[in-house]
């Protein structure tokens, strides 16, 4: 019994752990590096300290990372014994514990350390980007209704089919988006 509940406490915080693994980031590509600097109005100085902190932030995570797999595989390796220790087990997922939360400690100090590498005026459009992607999800209503104009193809209502789902407009269509579409039969609706 007390191996069992021992493998479900280790199970939960590993699984716990998946997204903290997948979250290596990749390095940024230059149209991802040009796309920063010019939405943020960033200096070339800025820039190259924050691919050095970016650099920094990520050979520090990636080492908390191996060390989680590495825990994962002692985890692994004793409950495949025969005397699997529900102690060592333990133990191992309370230090996994602690990489977790060193990880969730460093991208907090990444994020403000980000930060402070910008300017105040730098700073607020970060912080209406992020208001802005808070909102997002709600923007496809208010365009389905008319509330915003969309853009791209068609634009406007004409982006928006029944339900909420993507109608589009195909090149050459002179349906302009606000107007009523033809039904089959050639009658307008």
């Amino acid at each position: 019994m007390k191996i069992r509940s021992g493998s479900v406490l280790a199970a939960s915080l590993l699984l716990c752990a998946s997204p903290l693994w997948s979250q290596q980031a990749r390095q940024p590509s230059r149209p991802q590096r040009a796309s920063i600097q010019q939405v943020l109005d960033l200096t070339d100085r800025q820039l190259a300290e924050l691919e050095e902190l970016r650099t920094a932030h990520q050979k520090k995570t990636q080492d908390l990372t191996s060390q989680m797999r590495d825990l994962e595989t002692q985890r692994r390796a004793l409950m495949k014994s025969s005397d699997g220790d529900v102690v060592k087990v333990g133990s191992i997922a309370f230090q996994v514990q602690g990489l977790q939360q060193q990880i969730e400690e460093e991208n907090k100090s990444y994020s403000k350390e980000l930060l402070s590498l910008l300017d105040s005026g730098q700073r607020e459009k970060v912080e209406k980007i992020k208001e802005a992607l808070e909102l997002a999800p709600q923007a496809g209503a208010l365009i389905q209704y008319g509330f915003i104009e969309g853009r791209g193809m068609g634009g406007g209502r004409a982006f928006m089919g029944p339900g909420g789902g993507f109608r589009g407009s195909m090149p050459g269509d002179a349906t302009p988006p606000s107007a009523p579409r033809a039904s089959p039969t050639g009658s307008n609706q």
